[in-house]
């Protein structure tokens, strides 16, 4: 028995949603896990076929929203050679930033956790 795990990127409106259930018809998927999305959870039970199980996680307490400022900087920075550096170094910054914080709500939920 194998699998495969599929990351989408988040975009779950219009055009996102259906390239969702493309991906889904592609790769034969037999089973979507959604991140406490109660609308996307309800929209693809009701697209996706009857023999792919739907379910809806929790979100636990380490998971952070994305600093979307971080990510915009990082993209500008490349629109030319001569800012590229400086693009890639916000991009650098702002996953760093994501994921200490990531590390640092884990470290104290785990630590409050009797």
């Amino acid at each position: 028995m194998s699998g495969l795990i599929i990351n989408s990127s988040g975009w779950v409106d219009g055009d996102g949603f259906q390239s969702l259930l493309r991906i889904a018809s592609a790769f034969s998927v037999d089973c979507v896990l959604v991140l406490a999305h109660d609308r996307l959870f309800a929209d693809l039970r009701a697209a996706l076929p009857r023999t792919v199980a739907v379910a809806k996680l929790a979100r636990s307490g380490g998971v952070v929203q994305r600093e979307p400022a971080h990510y915009v900087l990082s993209l500008r920075g490349l629109s030319s050679p001569e800012t590229s550096r400086r693009g890639n170094t916000f991009g650098m910054v702002g996953m760093a930033l994501a994921i200490a914080v990531t590390l640092a709500t884990l470290g104290l939920t785990d630590a409050l956790d009797p």
